[in-house]
């Protein structure tokens, strides 16, 4: 596609406008890709790989590719600004679909804007931005939060061995903050972290003696105690998560 300069009488190529405007650069693929693949570029080896909302590591998005290669040759990637395609739903927010595509499915991966049929303004919006260990309070099952709501930024709090190698967490066990009774916990505030206290349940003792001035009737047999009950608040529950790249 191209555009007429400001009297008319020359044209641009959009390409061009994009690459000064730093919005295009060119970057070795990692695998197959084919053009208007939306893809992301890998924090380890900083190639090109296609996104993709079936696998929870490739639900993030860098640009476009804007040529087929094939795995270990260069493509030109357009991150932001005006991409020409076709097949799309003018005045339509786009997403990350399955394998690259784009979707009109919300996601977590907001692409950009369509202003006709064949005119995307690509504007990325994911988040990635808190800081590597942040800990965020989310409503998983609210109904109506979009499938594939969940970024690869991110991982809930679930007791396991993390294991990627793009992350400062790689092989480091994950707080188990989600689980059954015994591990499920509320966050408190703490000069440093990683500390744990506190219990499920408690239960009071009865002292059946004289010593402290109280005894009881004759034949009386008082139990040994006053039984368990729940040390819980009142409380909404929801799955915490961390941000793990």
């Amino acid at each position: 596609m191209t555009l007429p300069d400001i009297d008319g009488t020359n044209t641009v190529e959009v390409d061009e406008i994009n690459s000064e405007a730093g919005n295009l650069f060119l970057v070795e693929a990692g695998e197959n890709l084919t053009a208007g693949n939306v893809v992301y570029i890998h924090l380890t080896d900083g190639k090109a790989y296609k996104s993709d909302t079936g696998t929870a590591a490739d639900i993030r998005a860098t640009g476009i590719a804007l040529e087929t290669v094939t795995s270990g040759n260069d493509v030109n990637v357009i991150t932001r600004g005006l991409y020409t395609t076709s097949g799309l739903s003018a005045n339509t927010t786009y997403y990350l679909g399955a394998a690259g595509a784009v979707s009109s499915t919300r996601s977590g991966v907001r692409i950009g804007y369509a202003e006709s049929a064949t005119a995307l303004y690509i504007d990325i919006d994911q988040d990635d931005e808190a800081i590597v260990g942040t800990v965020k309070a989310y409503l998983k099952d609210f109904t109506n939060i979009p499938a594939n709501n969940f970024t690869a930024f991110w991982n809930e709090c679930d007791g396991a061995v993390y294991n990627d190698s793009e992350s400062p967490l790689d092989g480091q066990t994950l707080p188990d903050l989600n689980g059954s009774v015994a591990t499920q916990r509320f966050l408190r505030g703490n000069a440093a972290s990683g500390g744990t206290g506190g219990a499920a349940s408690h239960s009071h003792s009865l002292n059946t003696g004289s010593g402290d001035g109280i005894s009881c009737p004759p034949k009386a047999t008082p139990p040994a105690n006053t039984g368990s009950a729940s040390n819980y608040p009142k409380y909404y529950e929801v799955v915490w998560i961390i941000k793990v790249k």
